[in-house]
């Protein structure tokens, strides 16, 4: 199931991602330097609170997912992504503000005790780096790190706690977060619940 993106709640989104994504540089750059930035940190802002919440399962969902990605290309302005795949695939590059895909963000070697990183003891807290899970690991860190509150659905298993847990202990790619200002809540639901149970 997709979540319903309000204009104000994905401009909101939009202005803290981009805001966030500026915080990452400055303390290495000052902000007037990096003008080649501010386009493709703004087209992957709005990207992202646009089509980030849409859902990614499902053959209507990957359809509209892929329709909005393709009418992102032609018509976003300064829209310079690379060919194939979709625009969610890709990432700013900091030193030359061109998108590259997520897969160049993953630093693990080639062997297989290097692709799985523990948080904690339990074999459960493992995490296989994929392109996938560093681009919402990144970006629900951006959220975070601008106070944005960050809801993640899916499928029993699939990393959803893991990832926030990863942000607020500062073990992702969103390290440097305020502890005692951020949290988890773990809500259990099923499909036959409601918002109002909450």
């Amino acid at each position: 199931m997709a979540a319903h993106v309000s204009i104000v709640g994905a401009v909101e989104t939009a202005t803290a991602l981009a805001a966030s994504l500026l915080q990452t540089v400055s303390p290495y750059k000052s902000l007037t330097s990096v003008p080649h930035l501010y386009a493709p940190y703004l087209n992957f802002a709005l990207a992202w609170a646009l089509g980030g919440p849409i859902a990614t399962t499902g053959h209507a969902a990957t359809a509209f997912r892929e329709q909005l990605s393709v009418w992102w290309r032609k018509n976003a302005p300064a829209s310079d992504f690379p060919a194939g795949g979709l625009v969610w695939d890709y990432c700013v590059e900091v030193d030359t503000g061109h998108f590259v895909p997520w897969q160049t963000r993953l630093h693990v070697s080639d062997s297989g005790a290097d692709r799985v990183r523990h948080i904690g003891n339990p074999l459960m807290d493992a995490v296989v780096p994929t392109a996938r899970m560093y681009a919402i690991d990144h970006v629900s860190s951006l959220l975070q790190r601008a106070g944005r509150p960050v809801l993640l659905v899916g499928g029993t298993a699939v990393g959803k706690s893991t990832l926030l847990l990863r942000g607020v202990s500062g073990g992702g790619s969103g390290s440097g977060l305020d502890n005692d200002a951020t949290g988890t809540v773990d809500i259990h639901m099923s499909r036959l619940m409601s918002a109002s149970h909450l």
